[in-house]
């Protein structure tokens, strides 16, 4: 499970869960690791900001001459997204190779601010076909 709302008013949360038959590890953000179960363990190292540690790991890079190159974990990231997509919309199993030659189009015709946006049909799992 992947939880995040950020809205005025709101209870506002980011979080991660995994669930198992032997218990559940809860991932909050800035707080500790937590799993629960017959094997029971929560992180007790010390605590760190993840988009601090990433603008630390950037600049000792850059300071280092070694480049972080985080470009094929970012498009499989996109892609696995767009695969969740297009097997909720249809109801089937999507693998990589189909998504990969899709031919479904996903931006619009043109890239104009006045252009129309034409409303898709609504997906209709088991119906909806994989292009």
């Amino acid at each position: 499970m992947s939880m995040c709302r950020q809205m005025d008013r709101c209870e506002n949360s980011s979080s991660e869960g995994f669930g198992g038959t032997k218990g559940m590890c809860t991932i909050l953000p800035f707080r500790k690791l937590t799993i629960t179960g017959p094997k029971a363990w929560t992180f007790q190292g010390e605590e760190n900001k993840p988009y601090i540690q990433e603008h630390a790991n950037l600049i000792a890079s850059i300071r280092a001459g070694k480049p972080i190159n985080e470009l094929k974990n970012v498009s499989e990231s996109s892609l696995t997204a767009i695969m969740g997509r297009m097997a909720a919309y249809t109801g089937k199993l999507v693998t990589w190779e189909q998504a990969m030659n899709s031919e479904e189009v996903l931006m619009p015709a043109s890239l104009d601010w006045n252009a129309p946006l034409p409303t898709p049909p609504v997906a209709m799992p088991g119906q909806t076909e994989l292009r």
